[in-house]
This record gives structure tokens, C-alpha cells and sequence, in this order.
């Protein structure tokens, strides 16, 4: 009987530390399991971050790059427009515009969208030429080629030039309007340029505020 009781504990024992095995080790592996699934997750989340960063400075580089290389090769189109008869009587005339109080050299590209204003100060098309009589209206973002503006004051010269032509304005007025305001863009029987750009000129973000500076509202 003796040792019948003793295996029978023995076999309660071992029946015991089994089912204690049993439910533990599910408990344990649970345990590990959430912590490797932490890891992987703050794995994951560091990644995408790395790689959103990376996207957005490649797509960054990518904007300035294309402008570079755009105004690079209109500025040798213009020169040759400006060397050349037979180079000028082919393709529209481009127009450059030069301010020298903020260091802006560029060739003016035609239109206003998008596009456009990625590779250049745009000419609203609807408005007159530079030199010509009327208002010429040109668009730049704020983050690229007008990132300055806001410096202009009246009296400061800005300078275009287009068929061979120089013209001089000078800046008499400058002040902000609301994005609807379309006063800015009404015409003239003077030569009149108008330079607008967004405000806030020290904004950084996506959305765009409801605004413009028109800060360079010239006379030629």
C-alpha cells in the first residue's frame, strides 16, 4: 500500500506538473511573441519614417534639380535669341528678369500653373508683355524663385529684357492682398509690371493661406 500511495502521488505529480507545463508554456510564448511583435512593429514604424524622409527629400532635390536644369537651358536659348536673327525669328521671344537687390536672374516662363512656376518666375497670359503697354503680371512660388521678394522697397530696379530691348521699372508700391483680389491683375494704358508671390514668405507647409503679396507693383 506503501508504495502504491507512492506512485499514486508521484503519477498525481508528474500529472500535475504537466498540465502546469501545459498552460505555461502557451503563457510564455504568448509573452515572447508580443514582445517580437513590438520589436517588429517600432521596426516597421522606423522604417516607414526613414523611408518617408528619404522620398520627400529625393522629391525636394527632384523640383530643384528640374528648375536648374530648365533654367539653364532657356538661359542659353536667350542668349541666342540675342545673338542670333535667325535664332530670334524662331519660337516665342523668352524675357529675363533681373533684380539685382535680391540676386534674382532668371528666364520668365509662359503660364501660371503648376508646372510652370517649378521651372520659373510664369507670365500670366492674359496680361500684357513686359515692355509692352498694360500690366504684365509675373507669378513665382515663395520657397524657390521670389523667395525675396518681400525685400523689395520702393525705389529699388528690376530689369527685363526680351528681343534685344532692355526695360527699367522701378518699384513704387508694394502690399498684401487677399487670394481673391483681383485688383492686382486689372490692366493699364502705362507700362506697368506686377510681381506676386504667396504670404506669409516665410511659411513652410503643404496648404497654401488664403493670400498674396503683390510686392513689386513697378512702373516702367
Amino acid at each position: 500500500m506503501r508504495t502504491f500511495r507512492v506512485r499514486l502521488q508521484q503519477v498525481r505529480t508528474g500529472f500535475t506538473d504537466l498540465v502546469g507545463s501545459a498552460l505555461l508554456f502557451p503563457l510564455l510564448w504568448s509573452l515572447v511573441h508580443v514582445r517580437i511583435n513590438r520589436r517588429s512593429f517600432r521596426r516597421s514604424v522606423s522604417t516607414l519614417f526613414i523611408a518617408t524622409g528619404a522620398i520627400l527629400i529625393f522629391y525636394v532635390a527632384a523640383i530643384y534639380y528640374t528648375a536648374y536644369r530648365t533654367q539653364h537651358r532657356l538661359m542659353r536659348q536667350w542668349q541666342q535669341q540675342t545673338t542670333s536673327e535667325e535664332a530670334a525669328s524662331k519660337g516665342p521671344a523668352l524675357s529675363r528678369i533681373s533684380i539685382p537687390k535680391i540676386d534674382l536672374d532668371a528666364v520668365i516662363v509662359e503660364g501660371t500653373n503648376r508646372t510652370s512656376l517649378a521651372l520659373g518666375p510664369g507670365h500670366l497670359l492674359s496680361t500684357a508683355l513686359p515692355g509692352e503697354a498694360g500690366n504684365a503680371v509675373i507669378a513665382g512660388h515663395r520657397d524657390t524663385f521670389f523667395r525675396h521678394l518681400a525685400e523689395l522697397a520702393p525705389g529699388d530696379d528690376i530689369f527685363i529684357r526680351r528681343h534685344r530691348k532692355d526695360f527699367h521699372y522701378v518699384v513704387f508700391a508694394k502690399r498684401i492682398v487677399d487670394a481673391a483680389d483681383t485688383s492686382v491683375l486689372r490692366t493699364s494704358s502705362r507700362s506697368i509690371l506686377t510681381l506676386i508671390t504667396c504670404f506669409p514668405i516665410t511659411y513652410n507647409g503643404i496648404s497654401s493661406p488664403a493670400g498674396s503679396f503683390d510686392p513689386g507693383v513697378c512702373r516702367g
